[in-house]
C-alpha cells in the first residue's frame, strides 16, 4: 500500500503512524498499512547527497464550549520562501494516498497525534510549510466516513437546550492550504521534531447564520521543537464555587512572558482544566532560565496571576515537569459582565485582547481573547469578563503562591481592549471596558437577566506596520450566471488560510437585476516595488445564498489569487453559479 502519493520531483521514504487521540478511523487506516511501517513514494529522478528528515505531530489548545472540532488532513508541503503562493513552483509536497481524520479537541493537556513521521527532505532553511485539509463540502473521505462525521471538517457540540448538533467546520480556502511560517532547518542525517498547533480553543470562530450557529476555521498555526521543550502541570480546586448561584467553569491557564517589544504579555501557551481539575501546558519553549507568568481565568472566575514559573529544558509531562503549586490552587467565585464590539472592526478578521495590568512596573497581561466574526467585524456573542480585583502570587519550588488581592492600573474590574491583525499595529480602544449599571432583567430583554447591560467598546482606526507600504485594495466584479439566483452573500480576501477582510454582497447582489455589479474589498496590507510585502497574496471566495432558501450556502473560490505582494491594486471578476 501506497500511503503518500508523491508529487515533487524526489521521492522520500515515510512513515505515519498513530496515537490513542487520533479517530479510530486512523488507527483502522494505520492498521491496513502494515501497523504504520515506512512506505516509499515513487522512483527518484535525481537523489540529493544532503538530506534530513522532519516529524510532524500535531496538538490544540482545547476548545471547551465545543465537544469535538474535527479536521481532515490531506497533504503538507514545505518551500524555501515565506513569500511562496500554493500556485508556485519549488514546492517540496507529500499527499496522503488515504486522509487522515483527527478530533482536535482531545489533543489538549500535553496530547500529541503523530501525524507524519519521517519526510525527507533535501538540506536546507525551509520558511514555510502548508497543511491541506479536505474540503467540508468535498465527498467525505473514507476517514471521516469511519469516525461516523457528516463532514470532512465538522463542529459537534451541545446547544443551550442540551442538543447535540453536528455543523460543518467551514474553510477560508481548502485548495489553497493553512499556511505556517517560520525557520525550519533541515541538516544532514538529522531529524527536525515539530509539534504544529491547531488552537481550535481560538480559532474555530462562531458566526450566525440564519438564525443558527456556524463556525469557521480561522487559522493561526504554531509551532514547537520538541527537543527545546518543557512541561508545566498543576490542579484547581473549584469546590469554593459550588456554593454561588453562577458557579466557576471553563477554568484556562496560559502562560505568558513579555512581547518583543515589551509593550505587553503575550500568551506563549495555554489549557483548560480537567473535569478532576488537573491540567499539563506541553510543549512549552524552553531553554535554560526562562520563565513565565501564569494566568489563570474562568467564567464566574476571580483571575489569578503568578510569576516567575520556571520552564526546565527536556521536561516532559510524565518526567520533570515543573509543579505550578504543590497544593491544588484554590479558584474563587467573581461576578462578571458581558462586552461586545460596536461598530464592527475593519478589517474584519480582526482579533481583540482585554489586559489588566498589576501594577505600574508589569506589563499588561492578556485575560481574554476573541477573534472578530469575519464577516462582519463584530462577536457573535458577548465576551465575559471578571468583576473583581487580580489575584497576584508569585511561584514556590515544592510549595503554593502566596496571593494578594490586587486592583489593577487599569481600575478595579476594568480593562484595556486591544485590537490586532496579521500585518497591522496592535491599536487599543481609546476607553477601558468596564462593567456597566446594573439594570433589572425584563422578559423582552434576555442579555440583561443578570443584570448588567452589555459594555461596547468603540474599536480604533486601524493602522498598517511600517512594513507595509500601503494599504491595497481588490476590485472587479460579481456576475451571476443566473440573474436572481443569489442575493445574499458575502466577498472574502483571505491568506494562508485565514479571513483578512470582508465586505456584504446584498446591494451588490441585488443590483441590475442580480446580473452583475462591481465590488472593492479594502484595507488589504500590500506591498510595492521599493518596499514588498511577502504576505500580501490573497484568495478570494464568495459565500452566497437566496434568502428564499437561506440554509443553502454556496461557496465559490475564484481560481487566481489577487497579488498585492509589490503593489496595492489587483483585479479578479468572481463568477457566481
Amino acid at each position: 500500500m501506497n500511503q503518500f502519493d508523491k508529487t515533487s520531483p524526489r521521492s522520500r521514504s515515510l512513515r505515519i503512524a498513530a496515537t490513542s487521540q487520533i479517530a479510530v478511523a486512523v488507527a483502522a487506516l494505520v492498521s491496513g498499512c502494515g501497523g504504520g511501517g515506512s512506505v516509499t513514494a515513487e522512483a527518484p529522478l535525481v537523489q540529493p547527497a544532503d538530506v534530513g528528515t522532519i516529524s510532524m505531530d500535531v496538538t490544540d489548545g482545547p476548545a471547551s464550549h465545543l465537544d469535538q472540532v474535527w479536521v481532515t488532513v490531506t497533504e503538507v508541503w514545505f518551500h524555501l520562501s515565506e513569500s511562496a503562493t500554493a500556485g508556485e513552483a519549488k514546492w517540496e509536497k507529500f499527499r496522503l494516498g488515504t486522509p487522515v481524520t483527527i478530533d482536535m479537541n482531545s489533543l489538549s493537556n500535553g496530547a500529541l497525534a503523530k501525524a507524519f513521521n519521517g519526510i525527507t527532505l533535501p538540506v536546507g532553511s525551509y520558511k514555510q510549510i502548508r497543511v491541506f485539509l479536505a474540503g467540508p463540502g468535498d465527498a467525505l473521505t473514507t476517514s471521516a466516513k469511519a469516525a461516523g462525521l457528516l463532514y470532512n471538517d465538522q463542529v459537534n457540540l451541545t446547544d443551550a437546550k442540551g442538543v447535540k448538533q453536528s455543523v460543518p467546520l467551514e474553510l477560508a480556502s481548502s485548495a489553497q492550504g493553512i499556511k505556517l511560517s517560520g525557520d525550519f532547518t533541515i541538516a544532514k542525517g538529522k531529524t527536525l521534531r515539530l509539534a504544529v498547533e491547531f488552537n481550535v480553543g481560538d480559532d474555530v470562530v462562531r458566526f450566525s447564520h440564519n438564525g443558527t450557529d456556524g463556525f469557521k476555521l480561522q487559522p493561526n498555526l504554531r509551532y514547537f521543537d520538541l527537543d527545546k521543550a518543557a512541561a508545566v502541570t498543576g490542579k484547581v480546586d473549584t469546590s469554593a464555587c459550588k456554593t454561588v448561584a453562577t458557579p466557576c467553569k471553563d477554568i484556562t491557564i496560559k502562560l505568558e512572558e513579555p512581547s518583543t517589544d515589551g509593550t505587553h504579555q503575550r500568551v506563549v501557551r495555554w489549557t483548560t482544566a480537567k473535569p478532576d481539575g488537573s491540567f499539563t501546558l506541553y510543549p512549552v519553549p524552553a531553554s535554560t532560565g526562562r520563565t513565565y507568568d501564569a494566568v489563570i481565568t474562568g467564567r464566574n472566575t476571580q483571575p489569578m496571576i503568578i510569576r516567575d514559573v520556571p520552564a526546565k529544558p527536556g521536561s516532559t509531562p510524565a518526567a520533570g515537569a515543573v509543579v505550578l503549586s504543590s497544593v491544588a490552587l484554590p479558584i474563587k467565585a467573581a461576578s462578571e459582565f458581558p462586552v461586545n464590539i460596536k461598530p464592527g472592526v475593519n478589517p474584519t478578521g480582526s482579533r481583540v485582547a482585554f489586559y489588566a495590568t498589576p501594577s505600574a512596573k508589569d506589563k499588561p497581561y492578556e485575560l481574554g481573547f476573541s477573534h472578530m466574526n469575519m464577516f462582519t467585524g463584530t462577536l457573535v456573542r458577548d465576551h465575559r469578563l471578571a468583576n473583581a480585583p487580580l489575584l497576584v502570587g508569585s511561584y514556590v519550588a515544592g510549595g503554593s503562591p502566596a496571593f494578594v488581592a490586587t486592583a489593577p492600573v487599569e481600575g478595579a474590574g476594568a480593562y484595556s481592549a486591544v485590537f490586532s491583525a496579521n500585518n497591522f499595529k496592535r491599536a487599543a480602544a481609546s476607553a477601558s471596558v468596564m462593567a456597566s449599571a446594573a439594570v433589572p432583567a425584563t422578559a423582552t430583554t434576555p442579555a440583561v437577566a443578570a443584570g448588567v447591560n452589555t459594555s461596547f467598546v468603540v474599536p480604533p482606526v486601524m493602522q498598517p506596520l511600517a512594513s507595509v507600504a500601503q494599504l491595497g485594495t481588490v476590485t472587479g466584479n460579481v456576475i451571476q450566471a443566473k440573474p436572481g439566483t443569489w442575493d445574499r452573500g458575502f466577498l472574502v480576501a483571505s491568506h494562508g488560510g485565514a479571513v483578512v477582510n470582508a465586505i456584504a454582497l446584498d446591494s451588490l447582489l441585488a443590483a441590475n437585476g442580480g446580473a452583475s455589479g462591481a465590488y472593492s474589498i479594502g484595507n488589504l496590507p500590500s506591498g510595492s516595488k521599493a518596499l514588498p510585502l511577502s504576505s500580501g497574496s490573497y484568495d478570494v471566495f464568495a459565500r452566497v445564498w437566496n434568502s428564499k432558501a437561506p440554509d443553502k450556502v454556496k461557496v465559490v473560490a475564484v481560481k487566481d489569487h489577487a497579488d498585492l505582494r509589490n503593489t496595492s491594486t489587483a483585479t479578479l471578476n468572481v463568477m457566481l453559479p
